[in-house]
């Protein structure tokens, strides 16, 4: 399952590199719904079954080591195959709301799951 996250930004600026703080978010969210799912989760050496995609931002300026968000809003993407990771992501994020990097919050407007990508396996290209 892929969810699709809308927040909301207002000409703040961001780490070039805060992919640390996207992890971070996630796992913050995970216990926030379910702390043992989290710790559990994150203290496991195994494969974590999610992933989560670069900010996209519409219209940006890098300056220096930052990016400067210069749309009103942004989008991130988080996929799991795992409904339990799903469910309590889902969970955290309603009850937070919001996107912490660095010292700004950027509040989540809107939460969309999108359909699944079917594969068709391809013979005989």
């Amino acid at each position: 399952m892929q969810l699709k996250l809308k927040l909301q930004a207002q000409q703040q600026t961001v780490p070039i590199n805060y992919q640390h703080f996207l992890s971070s978010a996630i796992y913050n969210y995970l216990a926030t719904a379910d702390i043992k799912f989290s710790s559990d989760l994150h203290e496991s050496k195994n494969f974590k079954f999610f992933t989560f995609s670069w900010l996209q931002f519409p219209r940006k300026k890098i300056i220096n080591s930052s990016i400067k968000i210069l749309s009103p809003e942004f989008f991130w993407y988080i996929s799991s195959p795992w409904n339990e990771f799903v469910q309590n992501l889902v969970n955290g994020l309603l009850e937070l709301g919001g996107l912490r990097i660095g010292q700004y919050t950027f509040p989540i407007t809107q939460t969309e799951t999108l359909p699944d990508v079917i594969l068709i396996e391809a013979k005989n290209l």
